[in-house]
């Protein structure tokens, strides 16, 4: 399953993006949203996850750029 930004199943919490998250310079919180994921993809029986990747983005044409923090 993907989860970018949140579990994409029904009742489940979509947060901002990686890219967004990673402005607010909140580790604490970063770490809470990472929680709330698992338990929300827990909850539905996902075993695994695609998420964010921890990243140097040095160029904003690459069409990814919002899946690094």
């Amino acid at each position: 399953e993907e989860a970018l930004h949140g579990y994409n199943g029904k009742g489940s919490t979509t947060f901002p993006i990686p890219l967004a998250l990673a402005g607010t310079w909140d580790k604490a919180l970063i770490e809470e949203v990472g929680r709330v994921i698992a338990k929300e993809t827990r909850a539905h029986g996902v075993q695994m996850v695609l998420g964010p990747v921890l990243d140097l983005s040095r160029d904003p044409r690459w069409g990814r750029i919002e899946e690094t923090y």
